[in-house]
């Protein structure tokens, strides 16, 4: 049904975010199977590796079950599934697409303590993690709340709450600042294709390319 299709360019000023599930769960996945001996050299804990390579199946990084039940509870103004590039491309990309902007709170996102721990010990960002699992929804406030009591019904995990505003660029809000967040072109050491990779830094940063040799990128801090 065509008139039922949503698509990432919908979401308006004083809409709500939902992100559910949190991140960056195929990422930390694909770097808990491939890393393992790096990781625990590093001193990640045996038991965090073996739930994260479980990221897969558990939580899962498949969106339909949530995207059906958005389908049948409500009618969003938009749907973006963040992957390549991680969570900060994701909102790049949704709020380039819809022409508005947003100001998120670092510390709200909600990062997988599994993940936070794997990325650190490889020095990368999980902002910029291949986010595939998690699925982005802009809906007006009080359909917000009604999407989200009807995924907190039908799924295991909670989403969350992001506010769009309007704003020239797209930032993210660090205690005590506020950085853009930026999309920059790198090459994947493993591809050596050029791809898109996102970071909540006005500074420099390097980047290489996850598991997947389809382009994807973790952003390094």
């Amino acid at each position: 049904d065509r008139d039922r299709l949503v698509q990432t360019g919908g979401a308006r000023p004083g809409n709500i975010l939902l992100l559910t599930k949190g991140i960056a769960l195929e990422g930390t996945a694909l770097l808990a199977r491939e890393q393992s001996e790096t990781l625990r050299a590093a001193g990640v804990d045996a038991a965090v590796l073996a739930r994260a390579r479980e990221f897969l199946r558990r939580p899962g990084i498949s969106v339909l079950p949530e995207a059906r039940t958005i389908a049948g509870a409500g009618r969003p103004h938009a749907l973006h599934d963040p992957t390549e590039g991680g969570l900060a491309t994701g909102l790049h990309e949704l709020v380039a697409a819809s022409g508005v902007g947003l100001r998120v709170h670092r510390e709200a996102i909600p990062v997988f303590p599994e993940s936070t721990a794997i990325c650190a010990a490889l020095g990368l960002d999980p902002l910029g993690t291949l986010a595939s699992g998690a699925l982005l929804v802009a809906a007006p406030l009080g359909e917000a709340e009604r999407l989200e009591a009807a995924l907190a019904d039908a799924v295991e995990d909670q989403p969350r709450l992001f506010r769009v505003q309007v704003l020239q660029h797209a930032f993210l809000d660090h205690p005590g600042r506020a950085l853009p967040l930026r999309i920059r072109t790198c090459t994947s050491a493993r591809t050596r294709r050029d791809t898109s990779c996102a970071w909540p830094s006005a500074s420099s940063r390097s980047c290489r390319g996850s598991a997947r040799s389809r382009g994807s990128a973790t952003a390094r801090s």
